[in-house]
């Protein structure tokens, strides 16, 4: 059987990927909440050269101390729960339970 990894290594995991994607979501708000008419509006890399033109490159992740709290709180409670429920499901020794499928018996 393989060693389980602690629940908090997806939390982590999830923080990790949080602050990869944080730039690319922040341009996209920006993009969304600019007032320009539909169809006229900047595309992704021309906000992202203006933003850093006139904020400077850490502002592309602005906001990302919430987007880690959040995954910090949410994610790794959401795989500590699933751990949790995995081991009371695997341990109901019911017929129909997602673990242990009820086995028919021959006459």
């Amino acid at each position: 059987m393989a060693q389980k990894e602690p629940f908090w290594l997806g939390g982590a995991a999830s923080m990790g990927a949080a602050m990869c994607t944080h730039p690319i979501d922040l341009l996209k708000v920006r993009m969304q909440t600019q007032r320009t008419k539909v169809g006229q509006g900047q595309g992704l890399l021309q906000t992202a050269k203006l933003l850093v033109k006139e904020e400077g490159a850490f502002a592309l992740y602005n906001g990302l101390s919430a987007s880690l709290l959040r995954q910090a709180t949410y994610s790794t409670v959401r795989f500590g729960a699933y751990e949790k429920i995995k081991v009371w499901v695997n341990s109901q020794n019911a017929p129909g339970s997602l673990s242990s499928p009820s086995k028919k018996k021959k006459k």
